[in-house]
């Protein structure tokens, strides 16, 4: 019962573009899941993480790691996520702050937890100081 995060290399250039695309996707997924009604919050990311994690091959632990994110993003309730555009906002934002922390605790789920409360917090404060600044500019 080793509980000793091993240390992953930094995040590997090759993996910019799909990890992208897998966090986001996932994001999307998993929301639009349970937004709908589909199924329950936790029964769509866990779906979703079971089926991701049966079929791509552990070389490519990087998209498995950005699609636990896209989960955890993705179960945000739809009575905080205001719309699709603040949906890709914080998957966005959660994107940038998994890059440079992919290496440190290797995925898990508080940190991923964490890079995801605060993307969700920096959707909400981005646009108010844009509007901030530009009223006072005008």
């Amino acid at each position: 019962y080793d509980l000793t995060p091993r240390q992953q290399a930094p995040f590997d250039e090759t993996y910019l573009i799909p990890a992208l695309f897998t966090l986001v996707g996932i994001t999307f997924l998993t929301y639009i899941l349970q937004e709908k009604g589909i199924l329950t919050i936790v029964r769509s990311a866990m779906i979703i993480a079971l089926l991701f994690s049966i079929v791509i091959p552990i070389e490519h632990y990087t998209l498995t790691t950005a699609m636990f994110a896209g989960t955890v993003v993705g179960m945000s309730s739809s009575d905080r996520i205001e719309n699709y555009n603040q949906l890709l906002i914080i998957s966005l934002l959660s994107y940038v702050l998994f890059i440079p922390s992919y290496h440190i605790l290797d995925g898990i789920g508080g940190k991923i937890g964490i890079l995801c409360l605060l993307a969700y917090y920096g959707s909400i404060v981005f646009p108010t100081l844009v509007r901030f600044f530009f009223k006072k500019s005008i």
